[in-house]
């Protein structure tokens, strides 16, 4: 099998676990994913059909490349723009191992399709886990060009979403480090969902 029939068995199957929420945000009583709610049944759906995942933290950006064990050169990549988690009275060190959790946690979310509830199309707003752990600060110029670019991509309306997300005067300066996150995984779900557009033949 290529790496693409291998990772869709891994969806099937996660999804046939039927992995249950253990987490929840105690500013909101709502439950969500932890990591080891569903990352045993990952590693042993990976190992059953030949594939493992590797996770890379950069700056900028986390990513989860899945590789085919028996076909190296068959690899898939997600990828996902860093947040910095900021724990109420925790060290640097503790900070950076919040800001590593969440991120796997959503890369391996978005690669297995382990769906919680999408704020666009439900009209829910969730809020991140322990809003505190993602910090209030504002986002940075990057971070700001990078949400622009997606709500292009998913044509969506700039002044909808911060009206959406109550970010302050509706601008996209106000937004934060929290709000970023969410926006960003919400339009990344839209776009996934958009269909392919059709390639132009060559003209000759």
């Amino acid at each position: 099998m290529n790496i693409y029939e291998k990772l869709q068995k891994c969806k099937v199957g996660v999804q046939a676990a039927d992995p249950k929420k253990t987490g929840l945000n105690k500013h909101t009583g709502a439950s969500y994913f932890e990591l080891g709610d569903f990352m045993p049944i990952v590693n042993r759906q990976f190992i059953d059909n030949g594939l493992i995942g590797l996770v890379q933290f950069e700056s900028e950006k986390a990513t989860l490349t899945i590789i085919n064990t028996e076909k190296p050169e068959e690899q898939y990549v997600y990828s996902s723009p860093s947040v910095n988690a900021k724990l109420q009275g925790g060290q640097e060190i503790q900070n950076i191992g919040a800001t590593q959790t969440y991120l796997r946690r959503y890369l391996y979310m978005n690669a297995l399709d382990i769906t919680e509830s999408d704020p666009l199309d439900s009209g829910e707003h969730p809020a991140p886990e322990n809003p505190e752990d993602l910090g209030e600060s504002k986002i940075d110029s990057v971070k700001i060009q990078t949400l622009q670019s997606m709500l292009r991509k998913t044509n969506t309306d700039e002044k909808m979403l911060m009206k959406y997300y109550g970010v302050d005067d509706e601008d996209v300066k106000n937004v934060t480090i929290s709000v970023f996150s969410l926006a960003m995984a919400a339009l990344q779900k839209k776009l996934e969902k958009q269909p392919e557009k059709p390639k132009e033949e060559p003209i000759i």
